[in-house]
């Protein structure tokens, strides 16, 4: 089994989906507030210690070419990231399929985070800031 996909034990049962369901929503909050304050030890708190992320800024945005890992790194990264859109207002939302978070900022979205939460930890996380792969998400 992938480590992203919810057993088998928790589809069956509602109560477990349900408690999932709320554990995946306090750690996109939790992330969230931390990305608000740029608090980078509290964004730490929901990252697992060997989590990575991954960056597309498509060529046009200044990005890292190589995967960030470790919390402290990927907590740093997303800090710079917030700091890029000082007004940026986060908003949680499914993207993919996957538990995430939209930036807008003037009105317009400037990227979306994809996060993998195998447990009550951030995994993986994927942030597109590709402004030609956006471009759905602003048609809304």
């Amino acid at each position: 089994m992938t480590p992203w996909r919810t057993p088998p034990k928790v589809l069956r049962n509602p109560k477990s989906k349900a408690t999932r369901a709320r554990h995946l929503h306090a750690a996109v909050q939790a992330l969230i507030v931390a990305c608000d304050m740029r608090n980078v030890p509290l964004a730490r708190r929901v990252l697992r210690a060997n989590v990575t992320l991954l960056v597309d800024g498509g060529g046009s945005i200044p990005v890292p070419r190589q995967p960030t890992r470790g919390a402290a790194a990927v907590a740093s990264a997303l800090m710079s990231m917030m700091s890029a859109h000082p007004d940026v207002v986060l908003t949680e939302h499914e993207v993919n399929a996957l538990p995430g978070i939209v930036m807008r900022a003037d009105g317009r979205v400037v990227g979306v985070i994809s996060l993998m939460l195998p447990s009550r930890a951030i995994s993986a996380i994927w942030v597109v800031l590709n402004p030609d792969k956006l471009t759905h998400w602003n048609i809304r």
